[in-house]
């Protein structure tokens, strides 16, 4: 199947990146004395209309839209997590995948022991600890055609996938990517980082200096990452992207159309965002090393900002 995406404004909605339905209620979860309880989580991610986290207990929430079973996380303490457009997937502590929500290409088939996972429009990716990526669900683009070679990290965009690869005797670790944006050579010196959106991707790489490199789409200014990002903590939504600074603090480029640029004034241990979507959320440092409440920005059609 291939992925067409397309936004549709929807009153009281802002934009809609999907052709599903719009609830504009808010949810929220309450214990028996009709208080709030603060989650804290150790990692989050955000689908085209979902958002999914890592609990401290080690269990995974879901919250927004479930019409094909994006919130029915399974049972179990994870280590990992990664969101696609409908789909998620997630890595028990024995580095296991489990996944769920859309399978109509078998996007949520996925499985193996990985040490890292990637979810895209509608395919999934995993690399093993031998640095082999193995794919599975949509190939109509050929993102699930992983080019020979070892591996150290793997990130799954709409329609495509890239990874950056180990460096050998003779040559550097660079960024290479397949499916819709192919590409064999992005960026120049040793490959530190990779991330992709919807029809882009950026690379971090360091040569005499540190750079960033980019590849596909930008006409919404996608590859114009601000120098004050460290560019390995940033994700990349759909047609934006964002990063942590020096002190923390979330920093936004690309599209604005549903507010994904606003982030809030925060100091953020990490952030989450997926390669469809509108929105973005955050790991608040609260003192904690690894862990904090979530706090999100951007397009909240199907109350997908708020656990």
């Amino acid at each position: 199947m291939r992925l067409l995406l397309s936004a549709v404004f929807i009153p009281g909605c802002s934009f809609v990146l999907v052709d599903e339905p719009c609830d504009t209620g808010e949810v929220s979860v309450q214990d028996e004395t009709g208080a709030v309880p603060e989650l804290l989580f150790s990692a989050v991610g955000t689908g085209a209309t979902h958002t999914c986290g890592i609990l401290d207990s080690g269990e995974v929430l879901c919250w927004g839209l479930g019409d094909e079973g994006q919130l029915d996380a399974p049972e179990g303490r994870f280590s990992a997590l990664a969101v696609g457009h409908a789909h998620a997937c997630a890595l028990d502590e024995d580095g296991a995948a489990q996944c769920w929500g859309r399978n109509d290409d078998r996007q949520a088939e996925l499985t193996g022991s990985f040490v890292e996972i990637t979810a895209g429009g509608a395919h999934s990716c995993g690399l093993s600890t031998a640095g082999e990526i193995a794919c599975v669900g949509s190939n109509d683009w050929g993102q699930l055609d992983v080019p020979r070679g070892v591996y150290q990290a793997v990130a799954a965009g709409a329609n495509h996938t890239c990874a950056v690869t180990e460096p050998t005797a003779d040559t550097l670790s660079s960024v290479v990517c397949w499916g819709a944006l192919a590409s064999d050579g992005v960026g120049r010196g040793r490959a530190l980082s990779v991330i992709s959106g919807t029809d882009w991707s950026c690379g971090a790489f360091t040569d005499t200096e540190d750079t960033v490199s980019c590849v596909g789409d930008s006409s919404f200014g996608q590859h114009s990452v601000p120098q004050t990002v460290d560019v390995p903590s940033a994700v990349a939504g759909a047609r934006h992207g964002c990063g942590l600074n020096e002190a923390g603090s979330a920093e936004c480029w690309g599209a604005d159309d549903a507010g994904q640029l606003e982030s809030p004034d925060a100091t953020f241990l990490a952030l989450g965002s997926g390669p469809t979507s509108l929105h973005t959320c955050g790991l608040v440092d609260d003192g904690d090393s690894d862990i904090g409440p979530v706090l999100c920005w951007g397009l909240n059609a199907e109350n997908q900002l708020t656990p």
